[in-house]
């Protein structure tokens, strides 16, 4: 993925700091405005072609294929969810907002390869992204796959009109503020999802 994105952030291009330091060539000219750390980012979870958690994997694939995305289980099972067409390159801040959900990518329409950056509402304040990004691959290796993108975006959407979002951000919270559970069973939710987890 680094090869095909340039070394840099799909999103705000910078150049990836490892990337920088152990090749010379990206060294050579006019330093770059931006050296930070890229991460590999999934549109379909990693964990969902790991055999560690099957149940939680089944009941997504089954899930999506309720709602019309047949196929998407037999193109990312095992290691094919390291495909190419399922990962970008992300600086880590914008990695999180993706991973959270809180970031996601809709097609322009008539445009090949080029997407308009959404982000959840209650984040539009803090989210300093580009408006737009158009996706170029070099090396002739394959980008994301625009039907892979559409079905985060429209994750993305339901999680955010559903509230579900805002639910999970809590537990989250509560994972971190009370590390125990609670004597009163106020934490059992949070025990629930740890142990689903």
């Amino acid at each position: 993925a680094l090869l095909r994105d340039k070394h840099r952030c799909m999103v705000t291009g910078v150049l990836d700091l490892n990337s920088f330091l152990q090749d010379p060539s990206l060294q050579d000219g006019e330093p770059p405005a931006q050296v930070r750390g890229t991460r590999c980012c999934y549109i379909f979870p990693e964990v969902l072609g790991t055999y560690e958690h099957l149940e939680t994997a089944r009941i997504l694939w089954m899930t999506l294929e309720r709602f019309g995305y047949t196929g998407l289980e037999e193109h990312l099972r095992g290691v094919n969810i390291h495909r190419l067409e399922n990962v970008l390159t992300l600086e880590h801040n914008v990695r999180v907002f993706m991973d959270r959900m809180l970031l996601w990518f809709e097609e322009v329409e008539g445009k090949k390869d080029f997407y308009r950056i959404q982000v959840a509402p209650r984040v539009q304040q803090v989210a300093h992204f580009p408006q737009e990004v158009q996706f170029v691959t070099h090396h002739n290796l394959a980008l994301p796959d625009a039907k892979y993108l559409r079905i985060h975006a429209a994750c993305c959407r339901i999680a955010h009109l559903s509230g579900a979002a805002e639910y999970l951000d809590d537990i989250h919270r509560r994972m971190e503020r009370d590390p125990v559970l609670l004597e009163g069973g106020e934490s059992a939710d949070v025990l629930h999802y740890v142990l689903r987890r």
